[in-house]
């Protein structure tokens, strides 16, 4: 069966995610595996002076693992009796989070990263290079990003943002979504955010046939498109966010592409508080 790994720190707000990742494995029937990374203090800038003794890090050891076992009992009390339960597994690790999360995701039953991220909402905490956005750097999975406090909800409408500048590119990240979709039995709405001056015309002509071969080779009839005009990526995302009635976010993070532009400018702080809802991130093609 495939498996969900699931990143914690224990924070309210990665509970929060955790919470999140755990019910989505529960609608799309899959096991978890709940994931820790200790850090120590040979990690810490300036620790060098600190001497860790081996008891201490053993004891660090022992605390990850009775954490995880009194969370993960929190999370087996979380659904009713009856009905699919996700089985739930329990590792820790010394290290970087993004380097243990990615090597804990390495086997082939992993399909998707579940991380949270710290107060101020998923877009802002990317900027500030915490550890959500050394995953989604570093990761060969799918990443899911989940802002404190967000409340699990059935997925029913997945919008996928792009500048379709490539889109034969587009087509392996929109086949990956639609998988996701399948299985939620949710919508897959494309998002088009252009200027005005940057539409392609080719595009806008071949469109139509251009969502045919999708629903036809993918075999999924829940397909829509919508074009956003607006300069301002992050203007647009908000719109969709708030007026598209939609549950999730799903981009491809590649440099110097819609994500990456997205994250280059400051002026997306503003508007990250709005955008509460889980960022499904697809690595993208690495040079």
């Amino acid at each position: 069966m495939k498996t969900i790994v699931i990143a914690t720190d224990f924070s309210e707000g990665s509970k929060d995610a955790a919470r999140y990742g755990y019910h989505l494995a529960q609608q799309v029937r899959s096991n978890v595996l709940l994931c820790h990374a200790i850090i120590i203090p040979a990690e810490i800038p300036q620790s060098g002076l600190i001497l860790w003794q081996d008891e201490e890090y053993e004891l660090l050891l022992d605390d990850s693992a009775a954490a995880l076992r009194d969370f993960k009992e929190v999370l087996d009390n979380s659904l009713p009796a009856t009905g699919f339960h996700p089985v739930i597994s329990c590792r820790s690790q010394p290290g970087i989070m993004a380097n243990v999360v990615k090597a804990m995701a390495a086997t082939p039953d992993s399909e998707l990263v579940v991380s949270g991220t710290h107060q101020g909402g998923v877009l802002s905490d990317l900027l500030l290079g915490n550890h959500a956005s050394n995953l989604i750097d570093s990761a060969d999975k799918p990443v899911l990003l989940v802002a404190p406090g967000t409340k699990f909800r059935p997925v029913k409408k997945i919008a996928f943002a792009t500048e379709f500048n490539d889109p034969e590119n587009d087509l392996k990240h929109i086949y990956q979504l639609v998988y996701w979709a399948r299985q939620l039995n949710a919508e897959v709405l494309l998002v088009h955010i252009c200027s005005t001056k940057n539409e392609s015309p080719v595009l806008k002509d071949n469109i139509a046939d251009y969502l045919v071969d999708i629903s036809n080779n993918a075999d999924y009839p829940n397909i829509f498109y919508r074009l956003i005009r607006n300069d301002r990526v992050d203007e647009g995302l908000e719109w969709i966010c708030d007026h598209g009635q939609v549950d999730m976010l799903a981009m491809v993070h590649q440099p110097r592409n819609l994500f990456g532009e997205l994250f280059a400018h400051s002026h997306t702080k503003q508007m990250a508080g709005h955008l509460q809802l889980p960022l499904l991130v697809f690595p993208g093609t690495r040079s």
